[in-house]
C-alpha cells in the first residue's frame, strides 16, 4: 500500500504491550531515498525532550482504517534504546549502537535498500557484518518535515513546491512525491513525481532540481489526495508503459 506521509504521521505507533506513541516526523536518507526512522514524540514518556527512533524493521502492520502502526517491541524496549537530545544529528556511531541494540543487521550494508534485499523484515536478524561495517557508503539522513514546500526546479525554470511524500510501506520507500505546479498561490494542479526524476538536491536552497521541462511536470500522473494509493497505482502503471515505449 501507498501512503501520503500526512496520514502516516496521524497514526499511533502501538508497542507489542499496548502502548501508543505519536510519530512527529519520518527520517529518509538521500541515497535510496527510504524511510529509516520514525521519529516518535517521548514528552509524555521520557524527561529533557529526548528523541527516540523507531525503525520499519520494528513495524508489523500498518492499519490506517484504525489509525496504527503495530510495533513488534515493547514499551520498555523502545523506551530503553539508544536516545538522542531533541536536535542531536544522527551519526553513523548512534546507528550502529542502535541497531546492534535491536539485534538487527544494518541496513546500509551490501548496496541494497535493506542490506542485500529491499525487504526491511529481512534485517530482523542480524548478518554478517565483515570488517568495514559499511562505514564508506555516503548518504545523510532528512527530515521529511523539513523537506516538505522544498521548491521545485524544472529544466526551464523554478516550477512548483513538494506538498506529500508517498510512501509503500512494503518497502518504506518514498516512491513519489506530490508535488504542486505552483509556488504557494492556491489552485495548482497536483501530481506525482518518482524520485528517479530528480537530477540533484540543493539542500542548502532548499530546492530540488529536475530532469524535466515544466510541461513534463504538468503532464506528470494526476495526484488526488482522496485517492493516495490508487493515485499511486496509476503513476506506477504509466511509468511502466513509458519504459515499454
Amino acid at each position: 500500500m501507498f501512503y501520503p506521509y500526512k496520514d502516516l504521521k496521524a497514526l499511533s505507533a502501538i508497542t507489542s504491550d499496548g502502548s501508543r506513541f505519536k510519530v512527529n516526523d519520518i527520517l529518509f536518507d538521500d541515497l535510496h531515498w527510504t524511510a529509516r526512522y520514525l521519529v516518535i514524540d517521548t514528552h509524555n514518556w521520557l524527561p529533557g525532550g529526548k528523541k527516540l527512533l523507531i525503525s520499519p524493521i520494528s513495524i508489523d502492520t500498518v492499519d490506517a482504517d484504525n489509525q496504527v502502526l503495530q510495533l513488534n517491541i515493547s514499551k520498555d524496549q523502545l523506551l530503553n534504546a539508544p536516545s538522542l537530545d531533541e536536535h542531536a544529528p544522527i551519526s553513523k556511531h548512534y546507528e550502529k549502537t542502535f541497531f546492534q541494540y535491536y539485534g538487527y543487521g544494518f541496513y546500509w550494508m551490501y548496496g541494497g535498500m535493506w542490506g542485500a534485499t529491499a525487504n526491511p523484515m529481512t534485517l530482523r536478524e542480524p548478518m554478517n557484518t565483515g570488517i568495514s561495517d559499511g562505514e564508506n557508503v555516503d548518504y545523510h539522513l532528512r527530515s521529511i518535515n523539513e523537506v516538505l514546500g522544498y521548491k521545485l526546479h524544472a529544466k526551464d525554470r523554478s516550477f512548483g513546491h513538494i506538498e506529500d511524500f508517498l510512501l509503500s510501506t512494503e518497502h518504506w520507500a518514498i516512491a513519489f512525491i506530490a508535488a504542486n505546479t505552483r509556488n504557494w498561490l492556491p489552485g495548482g494542479e497536483h501530481v506525482l513525481l518518482a524520485p528517479d526524476h530528480f537530477t540533484s538536491v540543493e539542500w542548502a536552497d532548499q530546492e530540488i532540481m529536475l530532469g524535466m521541462t515544466k510541461e513534463e511536470i504538468k503532464n506528470s500522473p494526476p495526484y488526488d489526495p482522496l485517492q493516495p494509493n490508487r493515485s499511486a497505482i496509476f503513476a506506477l502503471e504509466q511509468q511502466a508503459q513509458h519504459k515499454v515505449s
